[in-house]
């Protein structure tokens, strides 16, 4: 940790202490607001604290703390003032705030592959505050390429030397079959950077080995990530530091949620769940709006009360305490026409098949990692 003596390369503490006295009566206003922790220079009066001393004293970062985000090595006084706001809190965040941005900052993050999955990540992550100068794709596709700089305003190559350049993190968005050929001439462009897969199947033993590195982390989100509300399973390889494991966290995180497997066999029963799960849910979907439309309703009214209903007892399942058994008992009356229909169910093992089918779901999950690897290996 730096000493506060090398606050702006002359030992002026005078200029240290304003910023944590500062720094007190802001912790004391927005003491319940964890973002503050962030330093966003939007919080009110943290604009006069930083800002015009940044831009007066270190022109490059004219845009503040703020723009520190994007920086990999903060000026000396930036530091000084992190060290001096974290000796403060030391509790309220599990990094100093220098390594936050010190971390945010390297995390430069370039996509291989341009198509619906990366397209919602770069639209999460720039929500997150990250800045279009972090993030960049490779896509071969012009027409995908021209959509991801009018929509974002990032780079996009074709070129994959150009694309990982000064990367952090690579995101492999490729479908699963290309995803060994691209490994394979990334490889020698590879210099330490952390390496997220969202590629079904493929393992992340398989992926070490082709790229040459073990830092891997496997993610399989699902199809609600498209609109940020998305569920996804992560596994990392043992050499993956915590660091290294928070920042793959935070990509996926600017979809949905998150959820670590410690074995990564349990990646396919994510997989089968949550990962396939949307699929299961529309399918019941369209079977109630064949029931609707069968009892006499339009195809328009059919939509609006299936999808209505769904969305309101999935919100309902969400924001309650009780297990979902419970909640279904309550709309059970005895002998009543919930329990007929509950009752039909059971007798033709509508719950048993839908477990059946997830298993199913597992098992090919499993396959296609042995014949993707699989093939991997016969051509080492």
């Amino acid at each position: 940790m730096l000493s506060y003596r090398h606050a702006y390369h002359a030992g002026n503490f005078a200029d240290v202490f304003k910023h944590v006295v500062l720094t007190m009566l802001l912790l004391a206003l927005r003491r319940k607001d964890k973002s503050f922790f962030y330093l966003d220079t939007h919080a009110g009066a943290g604009r006069y604290d930083l800002r015009s001393e940044m831009a007066r004293k270190h022109r490059e970062y004219e845009g503040g703390i703020g723009r520190l985000w994007s920086c990999k090595d903060p000026p000396p006084a930036v530091t000084a003032y992190l060290d001096a706001v974290h000796a403060l809190n030391p509790t309220r965040s599990p990094l100093p705030l220098r390594e936050r941005v010190r971390e945010r900052g390297h995390m430069n993050i370039c996509f291989i592959g341009g198509g619906n999955m990366a397209t919602a990540l770069i639209g999460g992550l720039l929500r997150r505050d990250f800045t279009e100068a972090q993030l960049r794709a490779v896509e071969i596709d012009a027409g995908n390429r021209a959509k991801l700089q009018q929509a974002f305003g990032v780079h996009a190559t074709a070129e994959l030397a150009t694309g990982v350049a000064g990367s952090d993190i690579i995101v492999l968005a490729v479908k699963p079959q290309q995803l060994r050929e691209a490994a394979t001439k990334l490889a020698q462009l590879l210099s330490g950077q952390l390496l997220v897969s969202i590629a079904a199947g493929i393992r992340a033993a398989d992926l070490a080995r082709w790229l040459g590195t073990q830092n891997v982390v496997r993610a399989m989100p699902n199809t609600p990530a498209l609109i940020q509300s998305g569920m996804t399973g992560l596994y990392a390889l043992p050499a993956v530091s915590k660091a290294l494991r928070e920042q793959a966290q935070s990509i996926l995180a600017a979809v949905g949620e998150t959820l670590w497997v410690q074995d990564e066999v349990m990646l396919d029963a994510v997989t089968a769940v949550s990962g396939s799960g949307p699929a299961y849910v529309f399918y019941f979907i369209e079977a109630m709006q064949q029931a609707a439309r069968e009892l006499g309703f339009s195809a328009e009214e059919a939509r609006r009360l299936s999808l209505a209903t769904f969305l309101g007892a999935s919100k309902l399942a969400s924001g309650s305490d009780e297990d979902v058994s419970v909640l279904r008992a309550r709309v059970t009356s005895k002998n009543g026409t919930t329990e007929r229909a509950l009752l039909s169910m059971a007798s033709n093992h509508v719950a048993e098949h839908i477990v059946q089918a997830a298993k199913a779901a597992q098992a090919r999950s499993r396959e296609m990692g042995d014949e993707l690897g699989g093939e991997s290996k016969g051509n080492r």
